[in-house]
């Protein structure tokens, strides 16, 4: 989903916005913080109730689909080993309101509309026929300096186009690309000559900068970035850092801390962020190693399993913690740290400037250290205690009530 969002321009908070707005609003869909792509097998049932007033209701035009296509087991949609272990299973529309579709899809703003049109689509073709087709492939065999190198190329033609029928637009525009294209008719061991040839000369790029959708793929999938075979099966068993809840706020957590920023899209870690990267390499590395997080994962299953006790491996994670920062802090490090300041403290301290005469250049406005050096330590206020604001009195209000 996060993928498809990413084509529209939509970050990642937004994107889990709109979902949450479908799921605890509309009341249109399932919860939308899943990290699997299963559903129950008892769920086959309310399944088919929404596939049918999807396609009875004329939801998709021109969809001659008479009955939804069940596929079961870890290769299909209906997986109950699938779900092991996990709390949700798959974004789908909620059976329980099939019967208010139209009602509900006729208030929806359009984010609203977009997104639950591309969760509808991806329920349907999950539901809909197989696709198609017939794939055909050439392979020459071309004699170089005594070796043979064989050349291939594919080509695919629909027969039928299944369940690809209902996404249009989600679907890239691949009909140019090798694997879609109409192949000539050769007979096998035919012979074949060589026009021409030449060498292309090209270089290397570097990896492409992350977007903060393809850095929550990036986390999702952590157990690419180690090397420990074992570790590497247990970082992709415990789903990567973090979870569907908390990647995009961890995200928009670092960009607060001015750790991160983000240009026309991408990624950039700041200077500061760079400080704080080389300095857990140089003296606490398994801070950034994603093992360690699929180590302390292990411990806790630990745990589940009985092989260990709670208290035991609670120690061993504060044990650990507390080594983390008596090496950090023992060696008197500190970062060159440039926080931003809040448009609030930059407003006080404009208001302050003003009343005292005092000019402030650009350089201090975005200087966090700066301002608050100016602004703080504030006067007591003299005489009577001010009055409360109006949130601090409704929220002692509502406490009071509570309590009674």
């Amino acid at each position: 989903m996060q993928k498809q969002a990413a084509k529209w321009g939509w970050t990642a908070k937004k994107t889990l916005d709109v979902a949450q707005a479908l799921y605890e609003i509309h009341k249109l869909t399932t919860y939308p913080r899943a990290a699997v792509r299963y559903l129950p097998e008892n769920m086959v049932e309310g399944a088919s109730a929404v596939f049918a007033a999807l396609v009875g209701g004329g939801y998709v035009k021109d969809l001659d689909w008479q009955a939804p296509t069940i596929r079961t087991g870890k290769r299909g949609v209906f997986s109950d080993a699938g779900l092991a272990g996990e709390s949700h299973h798959a974004i789908i529309l909620n059976p329980a309101v099939i019967d208010q579709f139209s009602k509900i899809i006729a208030g929806l703003n359009a984010d609203e509309r977009k997104l639950f049109d591309f969760i509808a689509k991806t329920f349907l073709a999950a539901l809909g026929p197989d696709y198609e087709y017939h794939q055909t492939q050439i392979a020459i065999s071309v004699p170089v300096s005594g070796q043979t190198i064989v050349f291939k190329t594919v080509g695919r033609s629909t027969i039928h186009s299944g369940w690809r029928a209902v996404y249009g637009e989600f679907i890239e525009d691949r009909s140019s690309s090798d694997s879609e294209a109409e192949l000539s008719q050769v007979a096998d061991d035919e012979s074949v000559g060589i026009s021409a040839g030449n060498i292309d000369a090209k270089k290397t790029k570097a990896p492409a900068r992350y977007t903060e959708e393809s850095l929550i793929e990036a986390m999702q999938n952590a157990w690419r970035f180690v090397y420990d075979e074992g570790q590497r099966a247990r970082l992709k068993e415990a789903k990567g850092i973090g979870t569907p809840a908390t990647r995009d706020t961890i995200i928009e957590g670092l960009k607060k801390q001015s750790f991160l920023s983000v240009t026309k899209g991408k990624l950039f870690a700041s200077d500061t962020a760079m400080q704080l990267y080389h300095l857990l390499q140089d003296r606490c590395p398994s801070l950034l190693d994603p093992a360690t997080t699929a180590t302390m994962e292990a411990r806790l299953d630990d745990i589940v399993r009985g092989s260990a006790g709670a208290d035991e491996i609670i120690k061993e994670i504060c044990s650990s913690a507390k080594s983390a920062i008596d090496v950090l802090d023992g060696q008197g490090a500190k970062l060159d740290i440039q926080r931003k300041p809040c448009p609030a403290i930059v407003k006080a301290a404009k208001s302050k400037a003003e009343r005292e005469g005092k000019h402030f250049t650009r350089a201090d406005l975005v200087n966090y250290d700066t301002l608050r050096a100016y602004l703080w330590p504030m006067k007591e206020r003299a005489g009577e205690p001010s009055a409360p604001s109006p949130a601090q009195l409704k929220l002692a209000m509502m406490i009071a009530e509570r309590l009674g």
